[in-house]
């Protein structure tokens, strides 16, 4: 981890914490946690502590659940909604090679939608085709107290990602490119 973004004092600004260090921090082993508590030390010898823009939590057991990026979660008038929750729900779906958790309208309000990605061959055409597995992706999310509010489907030859690798999704480009478009709305059963 860096100090500093080089040539990014905004950015250093939002994501390092600086605090004086009395003494540099020990790796306690007893308590394999105590890594993830521990600052790294700028050579001024203060701690830095990093703000990742990911978001998670820690269960009764201590073990810790990934939920996705800060700034990708959907922020409804019902709670937050996050990608690494919501996804996989749908991700399930036999002719679903990937799905995009997006979020439209200001946060706080954002009504949640979905951009599935169908492995080759398997994008539905037409209309009736579309609505069917619409359908089949809402009683999936239907399952699920978290997935409940995904009822707007957008079905895509393919989601733009990062060039370094496949697998991360640019939902926020996504989004921009779905808004104003109409998906495939569908109400509960």
């Amino acid at each position: 981890m860096t100090a500093a973004y080089d040539l990014l004092p905004e950015a250093t600004a939002r994501a390092k914490i600086y605090e004086e260090a009395a003494a540099a921090p020990v790796l306690d082993s007893a308590d394999p946690q105590s890594a993830f508590r521990l600052p790294q030390l700028s050579p001024s010898g203060a701690a830095v502590w990093h703000r990742m823009g990911d978001a998670g939590y820690l269960d009764a057991e201590g073990r810790f659940w990934f939920c996705g990026r800060l700034a990708e979660r959907v922020e409804t008038p019902h709670g937050a909604l996050y990608p690494d929750c919501v996804e996989p729900i749908f991700n399930q779906h036999p002719r679903v090679r990937r799905t995009a958790l997006l979020g439209f309208g200001p946060r706080g309000k954002q009504v949640a939608a979905l951009a599935v990605e169908c492995w080759p061959g398997q994008r539905p055409r037409g209309d009736a085709a579309r609505r069917a597995l619409g359908r089949e992706l809402r009683d999936l999310g239907e399952a699920h107290a978290h997935t409940r509010l995904v009822r707007i489907f957008y079905f895509v030859d393919r989601f733009p990602v990062d060039v370094r690798h496949n697998a991360k999704i640019h939902r926020l480009q996504l989004a921009r490119a779905l808004a104003g478009r109409p998906g495939l709305e569908l109400d509960k059963r």
